[in-house]
């Protein structure tokens, strides 16, 4: 499970207002489930708990995405000896994109990395045949141009991006 300070906010909030159920997304806003909030953990699904320091720690953190397991949560960057670049998915209202160095890979402001993806596909018109895509990222450009019915190989060189790819939902 990724989360980020966007969907630990809301448990964390209704903690501190006494309340025991509010709706978020384990999978970075794709879908909502209902949180249990108990005295000293939230219940993210059955058998999957948090306590309140670790959404603490994970709302403080405007700027990465955390692999959440057993209980714990670590942020999910890599550093690639292979590139020598460092490597982390950062949440925005969306979907979360891939920053290389610092560098996020899509326009996120006054976009998100779906719309920004999408402009990139529709500007290529009619898709038929094959599309290659190099610097596979996250994939949401293969996805979508997949989705326009293209045959499409895409390749990354990194093993880490295809590390942080797999865990993005």
């Amino acid at each position: 499970m990724i989360l980020s300070h966007k969907q630990v906010v809301p448990p964390l909030k209704a903690h501190q207002e006494g309340r025991r159920v509010v709706a978020t997304s384990l999978d970075l806003g794709i879908s909502k489930v209902e949180v249990v909030i108990e005295s000293d953990h939230a219940v993210l699904a059955p058998g999957i708990t948090l306590s309140p320091d670790i959404i603490e720690e994970i709302a403080r953190d405007r700027n990465a995405c955390f692999l959440v397991e057993k209980g714990r949560g670590r942020k999910t960057q890599r550093f690639s000896e292979h590139t020598n670049l460092f490597y982390s998915l950062f949440p925005t209202d969306s979907a979360a994109t891939l920053m290389i160095s610092g560098i996020p890979m899509h326009r996120i402001k006054d976009a998100n990395p779906w719309l920004d993806s999408q402009s990139k596909v529709e500007a290529l018109g009619r898709i038929s045949g094959q599309v290659l895509d190099t610097c596979t990222g996250l994939g949401y450009t293969a996805v979508l141009a997949a989705t326009r019915q293209a045959s499409v190989t895409t390749v990354e060189l990194d093993p880490l991006v295809l590390e942080l790819a797999r865990l993005d939902p």
